[in-house]
């Protein structure tokens, strides 16, 4: 959980970045993968956010051990904060 949210906090810093350099706010829109900009056999820790509102943050596939799959909701984007709003958790 700690590291979910050390991500969260790094997309949010981020997203606080974008917004101190006036750069266009559809710039969040799109797939981020976290730690790399490669793509080897599988994704590492990836958000997806949608143009609709929404988001999805995928665990990284290599990771045999993990118990959590994806988490998705729903995002704001408040003054120089992204908010995430998890409507669902995908478990194994």
């Amino acid at each position: 959980m700690r590291f979910i949210l050390g991500v969260i906090l790094y997309v949010s810093m981020y997203i606080n970045n974008i917004f101190f350099h006036g750069t266009d706010k559809k710039m969040i829109i799109g797939v981020w993968q976290f730690g790399c900009v490669e793509v080897n056999t599988g994704y590492f820790d990836t958000y997806q956010f949608f143009e609709n509102g929404t988001f999805k943050f995928n665990t990284n596939q290599n990771d045999e051990t993990r118990r959590i799959i994806s988490i998705g909701g729903t995002y704001t984007l408040n003054k120089n904060y992204l908010v995430l709003h998890t409507t669902f958790i995908n478990e194994i």
